[in-house]
């Protein structure tokens, strides 16, 4: 659940805690309907803004089901850690390439080949738009057993771009 809020104005502190109260006691409806709940210990908020922001915040907890949950400095959600500064915490001197193979982002011209390869990929199994199928299609094959003809080379169409 995500709620934006002015820290600086109490009423919106106000309002903005009973609205999660509000969304927290729906969500536990909707999941009582289909005989599903929330784990009351395990339920985790944080508040991430800028840091002259997060010193306006003065939020102690928040009542979930029978328990009264604190703000954490950072929680876990589907794997990925996030802090209240929403900084990617890593030691100073530590490369980066690994971080980047971790979340699969490849350099600007990898990408750019990878991009090119998914949608050629595409196009030759027809799961791409008509307009790009008709672009491109594969040299047919020839009669002779020749090297070129075993590349599947493919062929740009000869429409005028104009």
């Amino acid at each position: 659940m995500y709620l934006e809020f002015k820290p600086g104005c109490a009423s919106g502190t106000e309002d903005a805690i009973a609205a999660m109260k509000l969304c927290v006691n729906e969500i536990r409806a909707w999941m009582l309907c289909d005989k599903l709940m929330i784990n009351d210990g395990k339920t985790e908020v944080i508040i991430i803004d800028n840091r002259q922001q997060l010193s306006k915040v003065h939020i102690d907890s928040l009542a979930v089901g029978d328990a009264q949950v604190s703000p954490v400095q950072s929680v876990k959600n589907l794997g990925t850690w996030i802090d209240s500064n929403m900084c990617l915490r890593i030691p100073r001197f530590y490369h980066i390439s690994p971080i980047l193979r971790k979340l699969h982002w490849l350099p600007v011209e990898f990408r750019i080949q990878f991009k090119i390869i998914i949608i050629t990929f595409k196009v030759i199994h027809g799961q791409a738009p008509v307009y790009l199928q008709e672009l491109i299609s594969q040299k047919e094959e020839k009669r002779y057993n020749l090297r070129l003809c075993a590349m599947g080379i493919m062929l740009q169409s000869a429409k005028n771009f104009n």
